[in-house]
Parts: structure tokens; C-alpha cells; sequence
């Protein structure tokens, strides 16, 4: 279950996981916040 609340919080993302969804289109960049 992914109790997700912000960054930081809940499920995390790493390596090929992250790096699948970082290329999605119209993903938002973190740093662009």
C-alpha cells in the first residue's frame, strides 16, 4: 500500500524504478519546484 503524503513520506523510488518513472512524459520534475 502506498500511503504516499509529499516528499519525503511514504513509498520511495530508487534506481530502475526511478529512473522508468522520471522518463515519463509530462512527469514532473523535482527539480523544477
Amino acid at each position: 500500500k502506498n500511503d504516499y503524503q509529499g516528499a519525503g513520506t511514504g513509498y520511495r523510488v530508487e534506481g530502475e524504478d526511478w529512473e522508468r518513472i522520471k522518463n515519463i512524459p509530462n512527469a514532473i520534475d523535482p527539480r523544477d519546484i
